[in-house]
């Protein structure tokens, strides 16, 4: 079993390092603006963004906006070979075909080694917010900073009364409006990348089921309403959705 397990893991380490290879290959090949242009093209269909697509100037961004819709990673790569053809390097192709086997061959331990890896990251990131508490607590015995039940009081937000009565509609409004910016509103509502891929592979191609599920995930994970309201009206504001935050002001005042 342990000999298994070594081997699954040696196979992942490989996979590893040929995804960054190939990346490093897709960022040489369309240094020049034309050629990042016509990926740029071939792409805009996935990604459904033209006011994004327009402002990246470097191979670099556009892998990372690809990767942080969740359209590409080490076990998922088929826009890599949607690209193939159009990068037209010999050393690119042989890899990702070699790639393409080894993962369809050993997709269940990939996958399982690439979340574990996803999740020990993501513990880090909580790691950070929680010595992040402890220094704002430190802060509020100093009376640095106010309590937390002051600032409530202080708040002209909406009350969570009212968040309550009106939370299916907000839903229902996300639900109908976000449409593919489900991942990046996720990822502004502080969930983590592990989260958001096991909601992408539970609700499959529905998009609206993905929505609703970061919200309730998102929802969970704040103290109280009105800690997810703030939450989600900055999330808005961070996703260019300013439109939908005056609505659920709306509908909350």
């Amino acid at each position: 079993m342990t000999s298994c397990i070594l081997k699954d893991r040696s196979k992942y380490d490989q996979l590893s390092s040929d995804y960054l290879l190939m990346k490093s290959i897709v960022c040489k090949c369309c240094a020049d603006s034309q050629y990042l242009q016509k990926y740029k093209d071939a792409l805009k269909a996935d990604i459904c963004s033209n006011r994004k697509l327009s402002r990246i100037k470097r191979s670099e961004e556009l892998l990372l906006l690809m990767e942080t819709r969740n359209l590409l990673s080490m076990i998922k790569i088929d826009l890599f070979i949607k690209l193939e053809p159009l990068i037209g390097d010999m050393e690119f192709a042989k890899l990702l075909g070699n790639y393409e086997v080894m993962l369809k061959e050993n997709f269940g331990s990939i996958r399982r080694f690439y979340l574990e890896d996803l999740r020990r990251r993501d513990r880090r990131t909580l790691l950070e917010k929680e010595i992040e508490h402890i220094k704002l607590g430190e802060a509020y015995a100093a009376g640095d900073l106010k309590p937390r039940d002051h600032l409530h009081s202080e708040s002209t937000n909406p009350t969570p009364t009212a968040f309550s009565e009106r939370r299916k509609e907000i839903y229902n409004l996300l639900i109908n409006e976000i449409g593919r910016d489900w991942n990046t509103l996720g990822r502004h509502l502080q969930l983590s990348s592990a989260t958001l891929f096991e909601i992408e592979e539970r609700c499959g191609k529905d998009v609206k089921a993905r929505i609703h599920d970061i919200l309730e995930e998102a929802e969970r994970d704040q103290v109280d309403e009105q800690h997810f309201v703030d939450l989600l009206g900055t999330a808005l504001i961070s996703t260019r959705r300013r439109d939908l935050k005056r609505k659920i002001d709306k509908l909350l005042s």
